[in-house]
């Protein structure tokens, strides 16, 4: 979803392309088709006119309002990248033990951040001070910072995730920051890890007890202790104190991606299957301004008893 809460995008495979909805029309606003799968994107500005794009053949597309605008290559496959809004610059990481930085403004490549791991699945930039974080196939969360350009932490993962997978060490599949100081690890062992980024152990291990890898992790904006995780099986709500689950949601199609529209109860999953499934929990907040609808369903709901 773009930073002005007005539009949605999604991207699909068979024929890769990509939609962006307006939500204030609840409609298709443009499609655009794309000549490979689309592996992770970023919305550069505040609405939908700068987006880049990166693709499962090494190419990062940058479109505009009309299309697309530029191509670039990376000399290795990627796998997920961030943006540097200070700086702009658009961090790659993937195959490969370098983390590209291309310049948005020169338009050109820096010189590359060099780690020991093998490659990264991984990547996030910290919103409030900038701390570039990734996650290695070895099991390692490295900090970055970008003023100084070197590696300022290390945390072994792998150490608290129960792998149950013979020999292979657990990967780390995604990260998630919720402030300035809190972090969630997700493990390709289906753990997620919780770290206050000062210490090196985590203070609360989840485990989804399905042995896939978490997918996405994202922190709810209106009720601060909740955290909304999935795997391909499952998408769990749950107080990240506690662990205690507040709903689990568990379609019949395997998931891929989930997007928790900002300050609502409304949760969008899409999966291998034409339809992104929308779920609505009013416990969780009201629905957004765009479908208040929903909340006269919900209050239809409450006024007839049902079984279940």
């Amino acid at each position: 979803m773009t930073r002005d809460g007005q539009y949605i995008f999604v991207t699909g495979a068979y024929k890769p392309r990509v939609r962006c909805y307006d939500v204030n029309e609840l409609s298709l606003k443009f499609e655009r088709c794309f000549d490979n799968e689309c592996i992770q994107m970023k919305i550069l500005s505040e609405d939908y006119s700068k987006v880049v794009f990166m693709h499962s053949n090494r190419y990062i597309e940058f479109h505009s309002q009309v299309g697309n605008y530029y191509t670039i290559r990376t000399p290795k496959q990627g796998r997920a990248c961030d943006y540097r809004y200070s700086s702009c610059d658009l961090y790659c990481v993937g195959a490969t033990n370098e983390i590209y930085r291309f310049n948005l403004e020169q338009g050109q490549y820096l010189e590359p951040l060099s780690s020991k791991s093998t490659g990264f699945n991984a990547c996030e930039f910290n919103p409030e001070h900038e701390l570039f974080a990734c996650g290695s196939v070895e099991g390692h969360l490295e900090c970055y910072d970008p003023r100084v350009r070197s590696l300022v932490g290390n945390i072994d993962c792998a150490v608290y995730a129960n792998s149950n997978s013979g020999n292979s060490l657990p990967a780390v599949s995604c990260i998630k920051f919720k402030d300035a100081l809190n972090i969630a690890v997700g493990t390709s062992t289906g753990q997620i890890l919780m770290f206050d980024i000062r210490s090196n152990k985590p203070y609360f291990i989840k485990d989804h007890n399905y042995n896939l890898p978490i997918k996405r992790i994202d922190f709810h904006t209106l009720n601060d202790d909740y955290v909304l995780s999935i795997d391909k099986k499952i998408c769990k709500i749950w107080n990240r104190h506690t662990g205690k689950n507040l709903t689990s949601i568990e379609p019949a199609t395997p998931l891929n991606d989930m997007l928790n529209i900002p300050g609502s109860g409304l949760i969008c999953l899409t999966n291998d299957s034409p339809k992104i499934f929308v779920y609505y929990i009013p416990t969780l907040g009201n629905a957004p301004k765009w479908c208040t609808f929903l909340d006269n369903i919900t209050e239809e709901l409450e006024e007839k008893p049902a079984d279940t």
